[in-house]
């Protein structure tokens, strides 16, 4: 039995509950559910470090954080619950969704996929306006508000149309597939192949393209404005630290983009353009792009962690919070503490 062993089965309809990836290779299929629930659940973790740390950090009174934490609220959800869902229901047999649970289960999960790429790409331009009209940007004007309120609308409302589409029955087919049992869509129709390769272009490709095009140009400015502060030799402390600050967010948001493209486009290019028929020939093929992408929802929340300086402290502030409310629960009560012992002497 080869590792790559294909599935030549004649008979390839959902009602049989014989689904020969997950018969040939048990233990491919456990591996790959624990190191997918391990990185749903760390990806879950990192991004409520980030909330806490902008609450922290008091950095929610920042405009932009506004917008941060709504963008790590739906990668926080779509790693805590859409991801282990998908997961455990695929691992056990048993659990198999039914047709309309499957169909509304990867509803949710890609509309908030594609509310959390195109939350990021509206964030990023929030950004580029902000450098390009800083009037229209301060905080807590009605000016303000407005482009808060409006970059949050259109996030959800250009995912919604994109994804409604899965809902029809004559456009997609739900249910459990060939080679593994996993909950999947299945275009029925013509129009059904083109709705699968214009979701796959612009629920992912095209936001995560914009990213990296609204984070180079805002780089480009930042660095543009830093240098010209620098060469007027009136030192303006704010000035130069908001311009880092934005220049530190800048390569954030760039090197998240770049890892959500690297993490999403196999499952992507596999999917849309040749089909299921690659993964019954390849059915290692199916857990490598399905965990490969699992770790897209990782590269912003560890960005943030690692490039920038104020979340990294809100952190580890955090952190120590969460090991000293530990300390403190295992302390038995008859064991004195450390105020009372100092008290003693």
């Amino acid at each position: 039995m080869t590792l790559n062993g294909s599935c030549h089965i004649v008979d390839l309809s959902n009602s049989s509950n014989y689904f020969c990836a997950r018969t040939n290779h048990p233990f491919l299929l456990t591996l790959w559910y624990y190191a997918s629930v391990t990185v749903s659940y760390l990806g879950a973790f990192m991004c409520a470090l980030v909330i806490a740390a902008i609450i922290i950090q008091h950095l929610v009174r920042k405009g932009s954080h506004f917008l941060i934490i709504h963008l790590f609220a739906i990668i926080f959800t779509v790693n805590g619950v859409i991801h282990p869902v998908f997961t455990v229901s695929g691992y056990y047999d048993s659990l198999q969704l039914s047709s309309a649970a499957c169909r509304g289960m990867y509803f949710i999960y890609t509309l908030f996929g594609s509310v959390a790429v195109w939350s990021e790409l509206f964030l990023n331009i929030n950004r580029l306006t902000a450098i390009i009209r800083p009037q229209s940007h301060f905080v807590n004007t009605d000016a303000h508000r407005r482009s808060v309120k409006g970059t949050v609308l259109a996030s959800w409302m250009i995912s919604l149309a994109l994804t409604c589409p899965i809902l029809s029955h004559k456009v997609m087919q739900a249910n459990s597939v060939q080679p593994w049992g996993f909950c999947d869509i299945l275009p029925v129709s013509r129009g059904g192949r083109w709705y699968f390769t214009v979701f796959g272009t612009l629920s992912m490709m095209l936001p995560a393209s914009g990213m990296v095009l609204s984070c180079a140009a805002l780089t480009f400015i930042l660095v543009k404005k830093k240098n010209r502060i620098r060469n007027t030799g009136l030192p303006n402390r704010v000035l130069a630290r908001n311009s880092a600050d934005r220049l530190i967010l800048s390569k954030i948001f760039f090197a998240a983009a770049v890892w959500t493209i690297t993490c999403y486009l196999p499952r992507i290019i596999v999917s849309v353009y040749h089909g299921n028929k690659v993964y019954r020939d390849y059915p290692t093929l199916m857990l490598l792009t399905r965990w490969f992408s699992f770790f897209g929802t990782l590269g912003s929340p560890a960005m943030f962690l690692m490039l920038g300086k104020s979340y990294r402290q809100g952190a580890y502030k955090c952190l120590h919070l969460m090991v000293l409310c530990v300390s403190c629960k295992k302390q038995s009560p008859e064991q004195p503490t450390n105020l009372e012992l100092t008290g003693r002497t």
